[in-house]
């Protein structure tokens, strides 16, 4: 399994069931020795949702031991910028109208 598919695999493992209404995507990627979780939202996190995506990057992080990972969240409300669902690493996008 390359390591793009098994980070993928990893990271839908960690959001299973976690994924909050407020969601709009997640995506992940890895440059060398640096994974990045990129979620956007369309309210700022709770408290709980925080600890959520803590846990998930956890999980994530068990899986490549030997890589920092790094958190962006993003609060938007506006038209998400397109994002091919294979080569960005998408794992999860709110169907919107």
């Amino acid at each position: 399994m390359t390591g793009n598919a098994a980070l993928r695999l990893s990271a839908v493992r960690a959001f299973l069931g976690i994924i909050r209404p407020e969601y709009r995507r997640v995506n992940v990627e890895m440059d060398e020795s640096c994974i990045t979780v990129e979620l956007v939202t369309d309210a700022p996190l709770s408290e709980d949702a925080t600890e959520q995506l803590s846990l998930a990057t956890t999980e994530i992080i068990a899986d490549f031991p030997d890589c920092m990972i790094r958190e962006i969240i993003e609060v938007s409300t506006g038209a998400l910028a397109p994002k091919d669902p294979i080569s960005d690493g998408v794992i999860y996008q709110r169907w919107e109208a």
